[in-house]
Order: C-alpha cells, then sequence, then structure tokens
C-alpha cells in the first residue's frame, strides 16, 4: 500500500545497543574492533527502515546517529535521499535532534532496554556510568519513553521501534499505535538473536506496516515526575543543586515539570 497521503517527513531515531547481534560493551565503542560489526548492522538497519518509508511515499528521511560519539552509521551504504545527523547538537534532545522541525511520525531502530531491566545485557537508561535508573511518573523509564515525549511534545507520534524484545514488548503496551520488532532477547550476560538479514528484513516490514496508520495522536501526560538514581552519591549530591531538583536520598533525586523539554535540560546539566 502506497501512503503518499499518509505520512510524508519521518525522522528515525537510532541507537545501536539494540541492534541485532550486539551483545557487550565492547560492540558498542568507535575505535574497537567488535564496532565494526555493529556499525554495518546499525547501518543495514537504519537502510532497511529508510527504504521502507520511501517505499511507502515519504518525500524526506532524517536519521539522527544517537549513539556514543553519533558517528556509527556508514554513510556510503544508506539510501542515497537519506539526510543524516552525526554528531551532537548540544542542545536538550540530544537523540532527538531536530524531531520538532514538522516530522510526521518517528521511527525508533536498534533501541534497548531501560536501565535495572533484565531484558538486555545493555540494558540502560542514557549515560549508563552515572545513572543507575530512571522513573517517570513512577514507571521506569527506558530511552525510548523518554524520547518519545520529546517527540510527543511536537505532536509528532512514534509508529515504529525495533530493538531487543523486552523494549518491543514495552512500546506496544505503552502505546498501542506503534509496531514493534523485537530481534533480540536476553539470557544473562548473552543475547539470543535473528541474523542479521533477517533483523534488516524484520524492520523493513515492520516499517511498511507502521507507515500504514493515520492520525495518531501520541501520549502526552499533564506532568513528569522523575527520579534520577545515581550510580554514586557524589552525583546525586551534585544533581541536587541544580533549580527546582529535590534530593531524595543518597543516590537519588527528584525534577518535577509539565514540560519534558525542561525535563530534558534538567536531565542535560545533571549528568
Amino acid at each position: 500500500m502506497c501512503s503518499s497521503d499518509l505520512v510524508m517527513r519521518i525522522y528515525i531515531s537510532a541507537d545501536i545497543e539494540g541492534v541485532t547481534g550486539v551483545t557487550h560493551w565492547e560492540d558498542t565503542r568507535l575505535g574497537h574492533a567488535e564496532h565494526a560489526y555493529a556499525a554495518r548492522q546499525m547501518t543495514r538497519e537504519v537502510a532497511a527502515a529508510a527504504k521502507a518509508a520511501f517505499e511507502m511515499g515519504a518525500t524526506d528521511v532524517l536519521v539522527k546517529d544517537a549513539h556514543g560519539s553519533g558517528r556509527n552509521l556508514l554513510l556510503e551504504e544508506l539510501p542515497e535521499r537519506l539526510r543524516i545527523h552525526r554528531g551532537w547538537d548540544n542542545s536538550p534532545y540530544s537523540m532527538m535532534a531536530e524531531v520538532g522541525s514538522g516530522f510526521d511520525a518517528v521511527l525508533f531502530v536498534g533501541y534497548h532496554s531501560a536501565g535495572g531491566a533484565d531484558t538486555n545485557p545493555l540494558a540502560h537508561s542514557f549515560n549508563s556510568s552515572k545513572l543507575e535508573r530512571l522513573q517517570i511518573n513512577g514507571e521506569r523509564a527506558s530511552e525510548f519513553v523518554f524520547n518519545y515525549y520529546l517527540a510527543a511534545r511536537h505532536g509528532v507520534p512514534t509508529l515504529f521501534l525495533s530493538g531487543d524484545e523486552g523494549l518491543a514488548k514495552e512500546a506496544r503496551a505503552f502505546d498501542d499505535n506503534i509496531y514493534s520488532v523485537g530481534v533480540k532477547s536476553a539470557m544473562g550476560d548473552s543475547t539470543l538473536n535473528v541474523t542479521p538479514q533477517k533483523g534488516a528484513e524484520l524492520i523493513y516490514d515492520g516499517v511498511k506496516l507502521a507507515l500504514t496508520k493515520k492520525d495518531i495522536k501520541p501520549k502526552y501526560p499533564e506532568s513528569f515526575d522523575a527520579v534520577f538514581t545515581f550510580r554514586h552519591h557524589q552525583d546525586a549530591l551534585r544533581a541536587s543543586y541544580y533549580p527546582g531538583v529535590e534530593r531524595l536520598d543518597e543516590v537519588s533525586v527528584r525534577f518535577v515539570t509539565n514540560d519534558v523539554l525542561e525535563l530534558a535540560r534538567t536531565k542535560m546539566f545533571i549528568m
């Protein structure tokens, strides 16, 4: 089904810890030998999502390379019409840079479970060296949830997600308008994966199905009650000096706002 009358401008936020086969931290680090495979597969999965979007009638597709250095994707292997945001713009939008520029839908590729989850050996929320976990409105929050709300602030719905099966299930429960694909599951400090080719195929097919939807309104709560739990008490103490931040205990702080961008700004400075 061609959707020239549906979604036209597509935003892709791509991470790496949820990519097919990526299992250990060495896989994710630019310059490490193991990163070569992860970058290649991340590129393959983003290319599959972008190809599907263009075939469904998208006139503009922007991908944010949203992992580590922001320089993981192999540009020469991506579709010619795709625009690529590399590096970091130093704004609170971070992994969602430019999402407020008039996009019609968001696709998340290669995303991973939240800090504290046991559904990915690389489960974490944002800075894994500092933050143990993040809660929003009493629920454990993944990077997907946080970034979903940043897009929702501009009325942009999330229609697709790929990553580990734990997060894929969470995404479907969080918003049943999301078509999600799990390319791997966790088994302790290991992962059980589909093949790299199959992972790309699942993403291609999933995006095509996701982009048949129209007139989707994203969720956006009236307020954001966020609790940051740090790994070290020193970081919680430092964070407590940021305006509006309340220290809860030795390692946790709280911040409440009705604007997710204000929450993102706070996260940017306390982490």
